[in-house]
């Protein structure tokens, strides 16, 4: 028995054009085996170029991830210090917590509310450090900023450290959570 010759039509599922495939099959000797270490290489190859592909697509991913949370957070810190409560109302999620410095928890109307009241004003952020963690459609970031703010009218210059849940939504990413601490800085 020699060689043989399989023909097929198909139609690819976005086509509405036949596609033609031709198989030979040579069931003899040193064909045989060149036919199935052909198919093995193909089939590793596929199955290398298939991990490296999705390795890839995940590391893109990631890194439209990050950016997009770090656009998040500039926006964050561009509205406070603008006092911007309407970009706020849109960065926070409707079921946002924030644990203040002093240990007391405000929901998203509650921060809003303050902010609206004149209590708090900042006037300057400045990041000096960040760290993030990821996780498919949240991220956790850290880090810390030295704010410039008046509270109740006083100025004052504090060293932030905080805490940040950003949730993946279908408008974009919203901040879910906010821990922070605040250091007042003497004679700067």
């Amino acid at each position: 028995m020699g060689s043989r010759a399989r023909t097929w039509i198909w139609r690819l599922p976005d086509s509405d054009r036949p596609s033609l495939g031709i198989e030979t099959f040579d069931r003899t000797g040193e064909g045989a085996r060149r036919s199935r270490r052909r198919s093995l290489f193909i089939l590793i190859a596929l199955g290398l170029a298939a991990l490296l592909g999705c390795r890839h697509v995940q590391e893109l991913r990631s890194e439209a991830h990050a950016a997009t949370v770090e656009d998040a957070e500039a926006r964050f810190r561009s509205a406070l210090a603008a006092g911007d409560v309407d970009a706020l109302d849109r960065l926070l999620s409707e079921d946002f917590l924030y644990l203040t410095a002093d240990g007391t928890t405000l929901d998203k109307n509650g921060l809003l509310d303050h902010l609206r009241s004149g209590a708090t004003r900042v006037d300057r952020i400045v990041q000096e450090d960040h760290r993030q963690l990821r996780r498919e459609g949240l991220v956790v970031t850290t880090g810390h900023s030295l704010v410039d703010a008046r509270l109740e009218g006083e100025a004052i210059r504090v060293r932030s450290r905080h805490l940040h849940v950003w949730v993946e939504n279908p408008g974009g990413w919203q901040l879910l959570a906010r821990e922070a601490d605040m250091q007042v800085l003497k004679g700067d």
